[in-house]
C-alpha cells in the first residue's frame, strides 16, 4: 500500500501549506482536498496519510502514476517570519522486486490459522463420534437418549432405579413402543402432555386399564 504521509515535526504551526506535485498526475481515486487546495493551519506534531494505491499497481506499465515524481511543500513559518519550501523525491520504480517486511501480526495470523484447522479437525473427530453414537439403537429401534444411557447403566449395576422420561418432550413412537399401545392412543397421549387440546383425561386414553397405568407411572414422569 502506497500513501502519502504530510508531518509537521515542528514545535510551529505551519500556515497556507501548499502541495505542488511534479510531473502533475491523475490520482486513482481524485486529489484528496487538503494536497488540492492545501490548508490554511497545519498544528505542530501532526500527521495525516492519504491513500494512493498499491504497489503492484503502480508499478504496472499501464499505470497513470509516474514510477519517479517529487512533492514539494511550501508554507508560512510564524516563528520566521517568512515562507518555507521543501521537495521531496519520490522513487516508486526502487520499490519493484522488493518485499514487504513482515510485521508480528503476521505471526499472529499463521498461529490463528492453525488454530482454526485443528478446530476443524476436532469438529470432524466429534462428528464421527456424535454420528456412531447416533446409530445406537435400543431393541425397541429407538435411538438411545441420555435417560437411557443412564438406565442401561443403572440395568448394569444391578439398580432398579430408572431415570423416568419427561413427558412434555416425549414423542408418540416412544408411548407407542413402551406402553405397547396403538399409534391413535400414543398420539392422544402426546398430545395430553404437550399442552395441546386433549379431550380426555391420561386414566381416560388408557382406558382405565390398571396394568397400563401402572407401566405409564414406572416409565414415564407425568410432571415433566
Amino acid at each position: 500500500m502506497l500513501s502519502v504521509v504530510v508531518e509537521n515535526l515542528g514545535n510551529e504551526t505551519a500556515e497556507d501549506v501548499q502541495f505542488e506535485f511534479s510531473p502533475a498526475f491523475e490520482w486513482p481515486n481524485g486529489l484528496p482536498t487538503p494536497l488540492k487546495s492545501g490548508m490554511r493551519f497545519f498544528p505542530p506534531q501532526s500527521t495525516l496519510s492519504f491513500y494512493l494505491t498499491t504497489a503492484a499497481k503502480a508499478l504496472r506499465s499501464d499505470s497513470k502514476i509516474p514510477p519517479v515524481f517529487e512533492i514539494q511543500v511550501s508554507y508560512n513559518h510564524p516563528a520566521l517570519g517568512r515562507r518555507s519550501a521543501h521537495i521531496y523525491y519520490i522513487d516508486i520504480a526502487s520499490l519493484s522486486g522488493s518485499a514487504i517486511p513482515k510485521s508480528g501480526m503476521d505471526a499472529v495470523g499463521r498461529e490463528l490459522v492453525r488454530s482454526i484447522d485443528d478446530l476443524q479437525q476436532q469438529m470432524v473427530l466429534t462428528r464421527s463420534v456424535l454420528s456412531q453414537i447416533a446409530s445406537i439403537a435400543a431393541p425397541t429401534g429407538l435411538q438411545i437418549s441420555h435417560s437411557a444411557l443412564q438406565n442401561l447403566s443403572a440395568l448394569k449395576q444391578g439398580s432398579k432405579d430408572f431415570t423416568k422420561i419427561a413427558v412434555s418432550s416425549t414423542e408418540p413412537n416412544v408411548f407407542e413402543e413402551v406402553l405397547r399401545v396403538p399409534t391413535d392412543v400414543a398420539h392422544n397421549l402426546s398430545f395430553l402432555f404437550q399442552g395441546r387440546d386433549a379431550q380426555e383425561s391420561l386414566e381416560q386414553i388408557l382406558g382405565h386399564n390398571q396394568d397400563l397405568l401402572d407401566t405409564f407411572h414406572k416409565y414415564f414422569d407425568p410432571n415433566t
